[in-house]
């Protein structure tokens, strides 16, 4: 065979061999900036979502609260017309009874004289027994008072007498004055911390959510105040 003729063909099978070897490297540089692109597009939807998802946890939560802090306020501004009748522990008492039926989130509400002895409450649960210096009333004699999440031991153990998981609440409070203006006392509120609980689990339905989602509440010291087990 002509060596001329195999040098050549030796010539033009090298440089079909460097074209395939640049059409692939160019092949897989363009896959692989694809790739980069989708995989910046899928973080920056996964972002998005999770932030969204985290906004309107917040939203949720700050709104309930701010309903509770907004009835709680209501509920002192109702007292004074109680608090002129005869019978104003008893009619206390019941109205009381009547506001925890409508919102069950409430564990417990009580009415404390300006010296911190609860006089009427729910369940007639610490009746007699001093709050004196539970933060809620103490702020709560200067203005409406919205607390951080807490266990309640004396609660606990009313409402927990087996001994189960502690509970933990939210304490909401406002001061009480009578038609004259005069401090008669404060109203408590301890909210189940469980609704909150609730609303978690209501957005983390699958449809709305990428798998292995999960969402955390916490506290200012990092704290996690709600998440899962």
């Amino acid at each position: 065979m002509d060596k001329q003729f195999l040098e050549r063909f030796s010539l033009s099978v090298q440089i079909s061999a460097l074209t395939a070897v640049i059409i692939l490297v160019c092949s897989f540089a363009t896959i692989g900036l694809l790739n980069l692109r989708l995989s910046e597009r899928l973080e920056a939807r996964i972002g998005e979502r999770l932030s969204g998802l985290a906004h309107e946890m917040a939203e949720r939560l700050d709104q309930d609260m701010f309903d509770v802090y907004s009835q709680v306020q209501t509920f002192a501004r109702l007292d004074p017309y109680v608090a002129e009748s005869s019978a104003r522990e008893a009619k206390r008492r019941q109205w009381m009874a009547d506001l925890q039926r409508s919102f069950p989130r409430y564990a417990w509400i009580g009415f404390a004289r300006p010296d911190g002895i609860i006089e009427a409450s729910t369940g007639k649960m610490l009746e007699g027994q001093s709050v004196a210096e539970r933060p809620w009333f103490k702020a709560a004699l200067k203005g409406p008072f919205a607390g951080d999440l807490h266990e309640a031991l004396l609660l606990n153990r009313l409402l927990r007498p087996d001994g189960g998981e502690p509970l933990r609440f939210v304490d909401v409070a406002a001061p009480i004055y009578d038609t004259r203006g005069t401090l008669v006392g404060v109203i408590g509120v301890h909210l189940y911390w469980s609704w909150a609980e609730q609303m978690r689990k209501a957005l983390l339905v699958p449809q709305r959510i990428f798998p292995g989602t999960d969402i955390r509440v916490l506290d200012g010291t990092g704290r996690v105040l709600l998440g899962p087990n």
